[in-house]
C-alpha cells in the first residue's frame, strides 16, 4: 500500500532561473535533474564552471542563496 501519492505537478520552463526561484520560495521543495560530472569535484562557493549534457542525477532543491550545508 502506498504511503504517499503524487496528485498533481507543474512543469517549469527549462533553464528559467526566475521561475525556479519563485517556485522553491512559494511552493516548496522542487525536483530537478542535473549533469553532475562537471561539478563532481566542487569544493565550495557558487559553482560557475561548465554545464554538462549527460543528465545523471535527480536532486531535491529545498532552498537557494549562499548558505550551503552538505
Amino acid at each position: 500500500t502506498p504511503a504517499v501519492t503524487i496528485t498533481d505537478y507543474v512543469r517549469l520552463p527549462p533553464n528559467n532561473y526566475t521561475a525556479l526561484m519563485n517556485a522553491v520560495a512559494t511552493v516548496g521543495p522542487i525536483s530537478i535533474s542535473a549533469a553532475a560530472e562537471p561539478w563532481q569535484l566542487y569544493d565550495s562557493g557558487v559553482y560557475d564552471g561548465a554545464c554538462g549534457a549527460d543528465v545523471d542525477h535527480a536532486i531535491q532543491l529545498v532552498g537557494y542563496g549562499m548558505q550551503f550545508y552538505v
